[in-house]
C-alpha cells in the first residue's frame, strides 16, 4: 500500500464521507473510491460498509485504521526528519528552569513554540515509535508549570483553586463526576500508636468544609 493510499484510507476513516475526503485531500471522489476498492481487493474483504446514505468502517477496517495510524505517523515523521536534516536542522533542544521563573520567562517559550510549532516537542522516538504526548511531572509544582505552559490539563479537587491561585491557570468546574473521596491509609505492618492517634484525630474532626 502506497503512502498516498494510506492517507486516503485514514482520511476516509475519519470523515466517513467520500466527498469530504476528496475535498480535504484535493483529489477527485473517483480517486478516493478507486484507492479504497484497490485496498479491499488486495486484502480480500471490505474495509467500509457503504450505501447511498452512509459510510462506516467494518470491524476489519477499524483494526486496519488503528494499525495504520502509527505506521503513517512514523513514515511522515521520518520524511520530515530527513527534510530537516537536509537543511541542517537536527537535534533536540532541552531547556530547564525553576517553576518560580515560569511567568517571567514564558514569553520566550511561547514565541519559540509559535515559530517552531512542529518541532517544539519530538513526536516520535529515534526509532520511530509514537511518543504519547504528556508532561513529565513528579510533584504539584511540575503540574502547575506544565499547565501554565499550556502543555497539559489536570483534574484537581475544588479546594486547590483556593490555595493555589495563579495568573496563568484557569480553574473550571467539571460537572457530572462523582465526589472525590479522601481516606487516611497506612501500611498494616507499620501501624503504631502514633498512627492510631492521628487516625482518631481525623475521625473526630470529620469531613473538611467545602
Amino acid at each position: 500500500m502506497e503512502l498516498r493510499d494510506i492517507e486516503i484510507f485514514l482520511t476516509l476513516a475519519e470523515e466517513l464521507h467520500f466527498g469530504r475526503t476528496a475535498e480535504r485531500l484535493h483529489i477527485s471522489v473517483a480517486r478516493v473510491s478507486q484507492a479504497i476498492k484497490k485496498q479491499e481487493r488486495s486484502i480480500g474483504a471490505e474495509l467500509f460498509a457503504r450505501d447511498s446514505r452512509n459510510v462506516r468502517l467494518t470491524p476489519l477496517g477499524e483494526a486496519l485504521r488503528d494499525d495504520l495510524r502509527l505506521v503513517h505517523h512514523g513514515l511522515t515523521q521520518s520524511l520530515e526528519r530527513a527534510r530537516l536534516a537536509a537543511r541542517g536542522k537536527t537535534g533536540t533542544l532541552r531547556v530547564s528552569l525553576f517553576p518560580a521563573n515560569i511567568q517571567e520567562l514564558r514569553r520566550f517559550f511561547e514565541i519559540f513554540r509559535a515559530r517552531h510549532l512542529d518541532h517544539y516537542l519530538p513526536r516520535t522516538s529515534p526509532r520511530g515509535r509514537l511518543i504519547e504526548r504528556g508532561a513529565d511531572v513528579n510533584n504539584i509544582a511540575d503540574i502547575f508549570m506544565a499547565v501554565g505552559m499550556q502543555e497539559a490539563v489536570c483534574l484537581f479537587p475544588a479546594h486547590v483553586a483556593r490555595y493555589y491561585p495563579r495568573p496563568d491557570i484557569t480553574y473550571l468546574p467539571v460537572k457530572g463526576l462523582e465526589p472525590l473521596a479522601y481516606s487516611l491509609v497506612w501500611r498494616t505492618e507499620s501501624e503504631n500508636e502514633m498512627i492510631r492517634a492521628f487516625a482518631h484525630v481525623v475521625s473526630d474532626l470529620g469531613l473538611l468544609p467545602d
